[in-house]
């Protein structure tokens, strides 16, 4: 999960990068399709926000409005593109107003029964306790039960945890809800990767036989200078050299054609295997609207199966948000 969030941040391999040689060019260049591929489908799914009906529920209706449902379900959405899977916490505040946030997805474990329906039983949370003092290494760990959640302190081994909290809630089943983006939990990127490494690696070769070309060896064929000669040369910009004397720059041929077809051929299977259409191409913005449509076939069937996926976990937020009203509705009565 770390090494999504860094690849959709732009902290990719390349980066990690090391010449060879020391005196040659060591270009580090991102072109971060990752980020392109998230935001193409967050903008496809949540450009326009989703929409909640409000025949008898108004009382849920105001409680989405309350907690910015507009603004969580994109962020829902994009933690899952990145991660593959979101998990979102509903709870009571110190107003008594029923919430729902979202934690990090690499701080979160879920556990299951082992029935065929595969019910979720608890949420492990885990985080440090203190983010400033490095030498601090205790965490604390939090679980999410069916009636209480349990705090925990432990080390960074996980070896033994001692009990420091404990809060009931009355949910009446684990309080979270887990959105998982694809039955594999799996990023939106996962499998373009190795070829966003690729392209990355073909970019930073190209600036590299650039800047090497840029700062080719000066060969002067048939002559003699000193060193003290040679920086009056580079200094005035000017070559005194013999009449049967020759110069010229030592450089290699660089193929054009071959690294712009590798780079082309590239971009498109990232696109085809993302199932994400290249919204910059401008060949893909000049056909006509019947085969743009076949165009996004792919992208659409794909977003549909998220979308199931997304619908099943806003499904179980107002689940959760429901329980809560019928309780505070029968006190009222």
């Amino acid at each position: 999960m770390q090494r999504s969030w860094n690849y959709f941040d732009g902290k990719q391999d390349i980066l990690r990068k090391v010449a060879t040689d020391t005196g040659k060019p060591c270009s580090k260049v991102v072109v971060n399709y990752c980020y392109n591929i998230v935001k193409n489908y967050l903008g496809y799914m949540t450009g326009k926000p989703i929409t909640y009906s409000n025949e008898g529920f108004d009382e849920v209706i105001d409680i989405l409005n309350y907690n910015d449902v507009t603004t969580e379900d994109a962020e829902l959405l994009k933690t899952a593109l990145v991660y593959g899977l979101a998990y979102e916490v509903c709870y009571i505040d110190e107003e008594s107003k029923i919430r729902f946030r979202l934690f990090d997805s690499k701080e979160c474990i879920p556990i299951y029964d082992n029935s065929l329906n595969g019910d979720l039983l608890y949420v492990v949370r885990f985080y440090k306790e203190d983010l400033v003092n490095e030498q601090n290494d205790n965490y604390i760990v939090e679980v999410y039960g069916p009636s209480d959640i349990k705090y925990y302190r432990s080390g960074s081994t996980f070896s033994s945890f001692v009990p420091i909290d404990f809060q009931s809630h009355f949910f009446d089943q684990c309080p979270v809800t887990v959105f998982a983006l694809n039955e594999e939990e799996d990023s939106i990127f996962k499998q373009v990767m190795s070829l966003q490494d690729a392209y990355n690696e073909l970019i930073s070769g190209s600036v590299d036989d650039f800047d090497a070309f840029a700062d080719a060896y000066l060969v002067l064929k048939g002559a003699i200078a000193e060193s003290d000669e040679l920086e009056s040369m580079k200094r005035n910009r000017v070559l005194m050299i013999d009449q049967d004397a020759d110069a010229f720059y030592l450089t290699k041929d660089i193929n054009n054609t071959q690294i712009e077809y590798l780079l082309n051929t590239t971009n498109d299977q990232i696109y085809k295997i993302a199932n994400c259409p290249d919204f910059t191409d401008e060949k893909f913005m000049a056909q006509s609207g019947v085969a743009i449509r076949y165009k996004l076939v792919g992208f659409e069937n794909q977003a549909a199966a998220i979308e199931n996926n997304m619908h099943k976990a806003l499904q179980r937020r107002i689940e959760l948000i429901a329980g809560i009203l019928s309780l505070t509705n029968e006190e009222q009565q």
